[in-house]
């Protein structure tokens, strides 16, 4: 296509847009309405954050969505212009009138190819990135959709290039859009940020049993425009509004079975082994971030020079037989980071800083509790210790220590408990409860020393017998208990 026929394309799309925004509906007097089309509200930019779609509670954050719905959504400066860069820039999407953000899709490849491309890093220096692009169908469209994936999500559920085709995969991750150079036309992606092959031969089932899941969700979030509730405000939209777009899905598309609970990956390695691999590279990051909670931000520059956590990472790599050459460790820091943020533990400020201050008042909350907890359990054994000293051990003294140590120290942590208190403490989402465990392990500290994995301390009387204290971590069950055990030295 020529410079002069591309030129007359833009032109010719300019004075489209022109057209409509001179007739578009501003609904004045409405303040919170920016525009309206087709007889649908669309919402000023800074209230599509109140939208259900954006805050859906299910499928871990991601809606779920068919190709053909992905394939309709807008950027939001095709809708509000200027106005609308913002909420581009956060990787809003738009289905109508509904706000998009973390979505999901499941299908198949039908292609697949290979980038290498060049990119500055903070330094300055030119790193050599490797990117696949995808080709995704689940049979909603005779279009399929390209989905952007990076190298690490790649080689981590061990795909290889040319061996994925007609492989389920589920993807999680942002609706992308840009413009093709040949002819200027609007086009869309997904950009990855999970990649779970599903199983690696022809399984209708679960192919119908993610169906149900999208157009459940369409039924429920999709069909109908989006209307905000204000309360006190006549609420001027009806069910019968958007009678103008076709939102509706047909009843007789597919039947819908019942729901199976099997989610196993049948491809590559098991996708428990993965997430026992990320959450042991979130443990590691977790202790250099207590090491370090008196700060209130980490620089990325420090966390990539911490020799124990590029030994655990390269511990990781190794135990799942990945070598690749591709692979910068930034990326892998970035995807464990990702996980703290994603349980709004920790903020990624920019590329190169990350603020940890919430974690920072989490882990003193932790660390305080324990204090008090140990603390006001040892003054109880001194006061034991000092009124024992100086009688005579015999077996009825030995019983009465028994007895009063029994009475002043019973207590015990629930993992599960504090998870959720600290959810609402701190306004986080659930915790992993290894991570608290290692919070927990952390937190115990003074003058406890380990001993065959249980932290104990010593307190010597002076009538040939001494108290223990144990922090021992029942096997098996998320609960730390506080143990005191008497010995006749």
């Amino acid at each position: 296509m020529t410079d002069d026929i591309l030129r007359e394309k833009v032109c010719k799309r300019a004075r489209k847009k022109l057209e409509e925004n001179c007739h578009l509906d501003v609904a004045p007097g409405k303040n919170y309405i920016s525009f309206r089309k087709n007889d649908v509200n669309y919402y000023a930019p800074n209230l599509i954050y109140t939208a259900e779609t954006l805050n859906y509670k299910h499928n871990n954050g991601y809606f779920p969505l068919l190709v053909k719905d992905a394939l309709k959504t807008k950027d939001p400066r095709q809708l509000y212009h200027n106005e609308g860069a913002n909420a581009a820039n956060k990787h809003v999407s738009f289905f109508s009138n509904h706000p998009l953000l973390k979505i999901s899709i499941t299908g198949k490849i039908t292609f697949e190819k290979t980038i290498e491309t060049a990119r500055k890093n903070e330094q300055g220096n030119t790193v050599n990135e490797c990117l696949h692009i995808l080709e995704i169908d689940d049979g909603s469209s005779s279009t399929s959709i390209k989905v952007r994936v990076n190298h690490i999500q790649y080689a981590f559920n061990q795909m290889s290039y040319n061996s994925n085709r007609d492989t389920l995969f589920r993807i999680d991750g942002h609706i992308a859009f840009y413009y093709l150079k040949q002819t200027m036309d609007l086009n869309r992606e997904v950009r990855a940020d999970n990649v779970t092959p599903v199983c690696n031969r022809s399984d209708f089932q679960r192919e119908i049993n993610w169906w149900k899941t999208a157009v459940d969700a369409r039924h429920k979030y999709l069909q109908k425009p989006w209307v905000i509730r204000f309360g006190p405000y006549e609420n001027e939209l009806s069910n019968s509004e958007g009678k103008n777009q076709d939102l509706t899905v047909r009843e007789d598309i597919v039947m819908l079975p019942a729901e199976t609970t099997s989610h196993e990956s049948e491809k590559g390695i098991p996708e428990s082994v993965i997430s026992d691999s990320i959450l042991q590279l979130q443990n590691a990051f977790l202790k250099f971030m207590i090491k370090r909670h008196k700060h209130k931000t980490l620089k990325m520059d420090d966390i990539c020079a911490d020799a124990t956590m590029r030994a655990e990472i390269q511990g990781v790599l190794d135990n799942l037989s990945l070598h690749p050459d591709n692979i910068e460790l930034r990326e892998i820091y970035g995807l464990v980071i990702k996980k703290f943020s994603d349980i709004r533990m920790v903020k990624q400020k920019s590329t190169t800083e990350v603020s940890i201050l919430k974690f920072s008042r989490l882990f003193c909350y932790i660390k305080n509790m324990m204090k008090f907890l140990t603390t006001s359990q040892e003054v109880e054994v001194y006061k034991l210790i000092k009124k024992f000293s100086y009688s005579n051990m015999n077996r009825h003294t030995y019983k009465d220590i028994q007895k009063y140590l029994k009475q002043i120290i019973h207590f015990s942590i629930d993992l599960r408990k504090l998870a959720k208190e600290l959810t609402e403490k701190f306004n986080i989402k659930s915790v992993p409860l290894e991570l608290i465990n290692t919070m927990i392990e952390e937190s115990i500290g003074g003058d406890y020393i380990t001993k065959g994995g249980i932290r104990v301390r010593e307190f010597q009387g002076t009538s040939n017998f001494k108290i223990v204290l144990k922090w021992i971590s029942l096997p098996g069950e998320p609960i730390w208990k506080y143990v005191p055990k008497l010995y006749l030295d």
